[in-house]
């Protein structure tokens, strides 16, 4: 006679996480590496052609990298987050309500209206996390949702896409703070 072993409840919130949070320390880097780039350039005077153009080179390179890595912490915080709050509705409501009338629900609602059903308690729609969440998820779509278009050279640093350290650090702030929320006793009677 053969044990049935238990179900196991799946889920990558956690890794989505580790990879935000892992761009971020890798931006945060690159922002060091970026800022000290920027110091030696205001001193390019004194410095022969071909090394302000080395630094040059290195200083945009930087920020290309910061850029690349700063979208995998805003994308992946975002992915987490509806990860976490998925799992969080499946292990607490049913399969089929869950898929029935939470499934298709923005984010942002996810995150208030499922609290409520499990807790009848729900984060402040206005509060500055949920203000960050909404932030977040415009800020994702922008990615991967991402019409090509046509800029101006001049105005390149201008682009909407063009993220950093701040928008990494944000993103994946605004989910610990979720999750920190979330695992709170009566989290949504302390959200801000």
């Amino acid at each position: 006679m053969t044990t049935a072993l238990p179900n196991m409840t799946w889920t990558f919130h956690g890794e989505f996480f580790d990879i935000a949070s892992c761009a971020l320390d890798r931006v945060r880097a690159l922002k060091l590496v970026y800022d000290a780039v920027e110091e030696d350039m205001q001193r390019a005077s004194d410095m022969p052609v071909d090394k302000v153009a080395q630094l040059s080179q290195k200083g945009a390179d930087t920020f290309v990298d910061m850029t690349h890595q700063a979208i995998v912490a805003v994308v992946f915080s975002a992915l987490s987050a509806e990860a976490c709050i998925n799992h969080y509705a499946s292990e607490n409501l049913s399969k089929t309500y869950l898929k029935q009338y939470l499934d298709k629900l923005e984010l942002t609602a996810k995150w208030i209206v499922i609290p409520r059903i499990v807790t009848g308690k729900q984060f402040d729609p206005g509060s500055k996390l949920m203000q960050d969440l909404s932030w977040l998820v415009k800020l994702r779509n922008r990615f991967v949702h991402f019409k090509s278009r046509t800029i101006a050279h001049d105005k390149m640093l201008e682009c909407p896409e063009l993220v950093g350290y701040a928008e990494a650090l944000r993103a994946t702030e605004t989910v610990r703070g979720l999750v920190d929320l979330l695992n709170k006793p009566n989290h949504a009677a302390e959200a801000d």
